[in-house]
Parts: C-alpha cells; structure tokens; sequence
C-alpha cells in the first residue's frame, strides 16, 4: 500500500483479531463499507496510512479534526500540536471499538450526536469552558481508545484541547495502569489477649491474742 507504515509503539490489546474483523465487516457493516470507499480515495491521492492496532488511520491535508468511519480513521497530517495528534489517535481508535459495540446503531447513538456536538457547540464550550471531552460520545470514546492501547491520553485545560499552537509531548508518556486483582492484605496473628488485671493480695490479719496467754 501506498505511504503505508505500521505503528510498533502500540501494545497489544488482547482481543481476537479475527473475530474483531469478522464483527466490523457483519455488525457495523454499513458504517466501514463507507469507511473502505473514503480510505480507497485517499490511496489513490497517496495520502500517508499507518496501521493502528486493529484499525487505519489516513492522514488528510484538511485543517479539521478526526474522523472515524468503523475500522478507518481520517485525521489532520502535520497537525502543530504533537499533543493533540497523540491524543486524536487515541480517541478516535476508542469511536472504533464503539462501532464494533453499537454496530449498525453507531449512526444514531455516536456519529450523529458527536458530529451536532463537534461543529455547533464549539461558542459553547468555549463560554463556559467546557471540555470537548465532556460530552458522552467522546468520554466513551476516550475511554474505549485507552483501554484498548493500554495508552494513557493527556488532556490540557479546555481552552488548549484542539490548539493550533506547538505543544510537544512530554518525555515520558503516561500509560495505563493494568488492572490488577484487589491487593492481598498480608495475614496477621490475632494479638494477644491484655493480661488480667492484678489483684492485690488480701490484707494479712493479725491473729487474734491467745486469752490463756497469762499462764505462761
């Protein structure tokens, strides 16, 4: 495939591959047959591809956002801002698993609320300083995408969410913390019952003087 690279930085999420296929291509069908045209069309332009666990991402020339169609991802090229690419990738690979659950229903329950929300609330949320996150179809989104990747989004203040202005990544990356079994409380012998309380001795008493003590 043309410009086509694969990410390795990614661990693996421990779902079978083949079944998540299978699943996109009978339950979310219609969403990724239109996903497939618009990747198709991008090929043919020689836009830049990048395998993204189990889903594809296309980086477009466009000065928009992201875009997820099923198993494809559609996303600015050369974006400013490396913290936003990285956290776009992660949101947008969670609106893939969304698909992969809601299926044909994807439209109506993620795509069309978060489009409304994307594109005629940005006054709004600029006003109240309210996170693009904040709406339900993102926080599941960015919820699905971290667990997926095992990746840990990092979210600034509202106001620099989607900005313009070069923001490296920090060195260290943050990861998600695997989950883990309720931590064992290590076994500790009961304690020692307090010690009875110390009686005094009974007072000792003075034997009674013998009355036939004068015949001595």
């Amino acid at each position: 495939m043309t410009n086509y690279e694969k990410n390795d930085q990614m661990p693996n999420f421990k779902f079978s591959e083949p079944v998540f296929y299978m699943l996109q291509w009978i339950w979310g069908l219609p969403v990724n047959l239109i996903g497939l045209i618009a990747f198709l069309i991008c090929q043919l332009k020689g836009w830049r591809t990048e395998k993204f666990g189990y889903a594809y991402i296309v980086y477009v020339p466009w000065k928009a956002g992201g875009l997820t169609l099923g198993l494809f991802i559609f996303m600015r090229e050369d974006h400013p801002n490396e913290t936003w690419t990285y956290n776009t990738r992660i949101h947008e690979y969670g609106h893939t698993w969304q698909t992969l659950t809601l299926g044909v229903f994807y439209w109506i329950v993620i795509a069309i609320p978060s489009f409304i929300w994307c594109n005629f609330f940005d006054g709004y949320r600029k006003k109240n300083h309210v996170s693009y996150y904040k709406f339900y179809p993102e926080t599941w989104a960015n919820y699905s995408g971290q667990k997926a990747t095992g990746m840990q989004m990092i979210i600034p203040e509202p106001a620099q969410e989607r900005a313009e202005e070069a923001v490296p990544l920090p060195e260290e990356l943050p990861a998600v913390a695997p989950e883990t079994a309720e931590p064992v409380v290590p076994f500790a012998p009961p304690a020692a019952p307090p010690a009875a309380p110390q009686m005094p001795d009974p007072p000792q008493m003075q034997q009674p003087a013998d009355d036939w003590d004068f015949l001595e």
